[in-house]
C-alpha cells in the first residue's frame, strides 16, 4: 500500500514513494525500484518529505527518520514520542503531524517545538496557505490554522 509520494522538483524523474513495506526510489517512472529504508526502524513509512538542502524526512509509526539524499542510511531525528502521520517541509523548516500533536523543526529535525494548541486533537494532514498560515487537519477536531513560526 503507497501511503506518500515526493516528485524531485530539481530532478523530475527521482521519485520517493512511501509505502507500508518500506521507502522506495524510482528515476524511470517506476520501471524499477531501489529499496531506500536502511535504517529505519519501522517499514511502514506514512509520510515523506524535503528540505531545500536535499535532506529526506520519513514518517513512520516509530516516529521521524532523516537521511542526507535518497540512498543514505537514515538516523531517528523524532520529537520524543510521535506517531508521525504528515510530514510537510516550508522553507528550512520541517513539520510533522503526531499523534500527540504537531511539532516543527528549524534545524533538519535536531531539535523540536511542539506547536501551542493542537495537543490531544489526533492531527492527520498538513499544508500552507496563500497567507503564510499552516494548516492542520485532524482526526475529528476538525481544520486548524496557525501561524507559521
Amino acid at each position: 500500500e503507497a501511503f506518500d509520494l515526493m516528485i524531485f522538483e530539481d530532478d523530475p524523474s527521482l521519485v520517493i514513494l512511501a509505502t507500508d513495506t518500506g521507502l522506495f526510489s524510482t528515476a524511470d517512472d517506476g520501471e524499477s525500484f531501489d529499496v531506500i529504508s536502511d535504517g529505519l526502524s519501522s517499514l511502514q513509512v506514512n509520510a515523506v518529505a524535503r528540505l531545500p538542502g536535499g535532506r529526506i524526512f520519513a514518517g513512520t509509526p516509530d516516529g521521524v527518520f532523516s537521511a542526507a539524499a535518497p540512498g543514505e542510511t537514515f538516523e531517528r531525528r523524532s520529537p520524543a514520542v510521535c506517531w508521525a502521520d504528515s510530514l510537510l517541509g516550508v522553507d528550512e523548516a520541517i513539520f510533522v503531524a503526531c499523534d500527540e500533536g504537531v511539532w516543527w523543526s528549524g534545524d533538519e529535525g535536531l531539535t523540536w517545538n511542539e506547536l501551542p494548541g493542537m495537543a490531544d486533537r489526533w492531527p492527520t494532514s498538513l499544508g500552507v496557505d496563500g497567507n503564510g498560515y499552516l494548516l492542520v487537519g485532524t482526526w475529528g477536531f476538525g481544520l486548524h490554522a496557525a501561524p507559521l513560526p
